[in-house]
């Protein structure tokens, strides 16, 4: 199979000795490190994006060998973190989703502003420490422990790429863990308090607040939403989820591509909003590029409602919530949502909504199965297979006869 691939491959550009590889549909840059190794790097899904990761490769390179013609060690070419950032990124980029590429942008910026305050020294005199006062100040700021484990694994890997160009000598935020136990508490409305709260979200908004109370979706699934993935005509009408975001990004996992049948008042929200001859790759939602004007329109709406505030994935928790408590299976609800646990993340989150008949209902269930074949009472279904099954004859067995 290696050597499949391997003839496959085909050189598109090759500039002081890197070399851009296209094998399939994905580019790669080849080339030969300070010590003659031969390496290759994922460089894109596009020949633009190749060429940028080739140039900045180029550039590692010669900046590699220039210090080990100087007999520099690693970290000895001095780069603060904005300077090394503005050079790494792109070629992150390549190799990162757009969602997740908007989360370490956020968090970069967050580092930067922190270093230059602190005098923007280079990326090799960053220590332990250092990064031990951004992580408490982050979390002074209130942030969970679950999202400062993510800016310590981006900062790690930022950190490792600067090593491997020779401005760091270490990392300082590796092995970086923190809890990712959920502290936050799931909410719970009732029906009507929910229909008080989408009544009062702003008319720009509310149709797509509705639409995610009403199917479960994430935020990011409703915003990539396009008319291809809607059928209305369908009995019941159904909505596919496959992709999020208006770069419309794969998800990723196969449970998390579902499909999720439409209630009438959902069915209703994208009747009315559906233009004539609307195109498959049209968006559903196409004035919401990102959740944050939803989010504080809904926050709002609670506001005025006397209610506590929600956030949009808390729509989501809703959406489960009120189908446990309707009596849904479990498995139903982990399907409807995207689980690939069967129902193990439900019934932990939102067991507590189960109706409270139920354990009483399975104990008499339990109690009539295990009573006496006399005394058992046959269920419908029990007594329309007795009915079905027809009666065994008798038969008459003729005596000996005697000797």
């Amino acid at each position: 199979m290696r050597g499949r691939s391997a003839a496959k491959a085909k050189t598109v550009r090759a500039t002081g000795g890197i070399a851009v590889v296209k094998r399939g549909r994905k580019f790669y840059v080849r080339f030969r490190d300070t010590d003659g190794v031969r390496r290759m790097r994922f460089a894109g899904a596009t020949l633009q994006e190749a060429r940028a990761a080739a140039k900045a490769e180029t550039a590692d390179v010669a900046r590699a060998a220039q210090a080990k013609r100087d007999g520099k060690v690693l970290g000895a070419t001095p780069q603060t973190f904005e300077e090394f950032c503005r050079e790494y990124l792109p070629v992150l980029k390549t190799s990162m989703r757009p969602a997740t590429m908007t989360v370490i942008a956020t968090q970069v910026g967050a580092f930067d502003r922190f270093m230059k305050d602190r005098g923007d020294t280079t990326l090799d005199k960053v220590t332990r420490a250092d990064a031990d006062s951004f992580l408490a100040a982050e979390s002074a700021r209130g942030c969970a422990e679950a999202y400062l484990s993510r800016i310590a694994w981006v900062l790690a890997r930022l950190w490792r790429g600067a090593i491997e160009r020779g401005v760091a000598t270490s990392n300082p935020f590796e092995k970086r863990k923190f809890s990712r136990q959920n502290k936050y508490e799931v909410p719970y409305l009732t029906p009507e308090q929910l229909d008080a709260v989408l009544a009062l979200v702003k008319e720009r908004h509310r149709d797509i607040v509705t639409v995610l109370a009403a199917t479960g979706m994430r935020s990011g699934e409703a915003i990539g939403l396009v008319w291809g993935d809607v059928d209305l005509d369908a009995a019941p009408p159904i909505v596919m989820v496959t992709r999020q975001g208006p770069e419309r990004a794969l998800l990723k996992t196969q449970a998390a591509r579902r499909s999720i049948p439409l209630s009438p008042k959902a069915r209703e929200i994208l009747v009315g909003r559906r233009p004539s001859g609307a195109r498959g790759d049209e968006r559903v939602f196409p004035e919401n590029d990102a959740g944050y004007h939803v989010l504080l329109s809904l926050h709002r709406a609670c506001a005025a409602a006397k209610l506590p505030r929600l956030r949009l994935h808390d729509l989501r928790h809703l959406f489960a919530s009120h189908l446990v408590q309707a009596g849904v299976p479990m498995s139903t609800v982990a399907r409807l949502l995207g689980h690939a646990d069967g129902g193990a993340l439900v019934a932990k989150r939102y067991g507590r909504w189960q109706p409270q008949d139920a354990e009483a209902r399975a104990m008499d269930r339990l109690t009539a199965f295990r009573a006496p074949t006399a005394a058992k009472v046959l269920l419908p279904h029990d007594d329309a297979t007795a009915r079905r099954r027809p009666a065994r004859r008798a038969t008459r067995r003729t005596p000996a006869p005697s000797s």
